[in-house]
């Protein structure tokens, strides 16, 4: 339920303000000790990933849920 929160949060702050671009991330599973060594995506490939979703973000994209490749995800 704090998923569906923290995205509905988002979704209510986009629209309280209009002016600003609110996004939530899934940096995915990145190899980090939590994620282990298993995981599918690098530490530098999350990073990057992000950073081009951030740089790429607009009030037109606000208020929704976007994976580390710029992918919008259901909630």
């Amino acid at each position: 339920m704090s998923k569906t929160a923290l995205n509905m949060f988002n979704k209510c702050l986009s629209l309280e303000f209009p002016q600003k671009t609110c996004l939530v991330l899934h940096p995915g599973w990145v190899q980090t000790d939590m994620g282990g060594s298993g995981a599918s995506v690098t530490v530098p490939d999350c990073a990057r990933g992000l950073y081009k979703v951030i740089v790429e973000a607009s009030v037109e994209k606000s208020g929704r849920f976007y994976d580390f490749t710029g992918k919008e995800l259901p909630w």
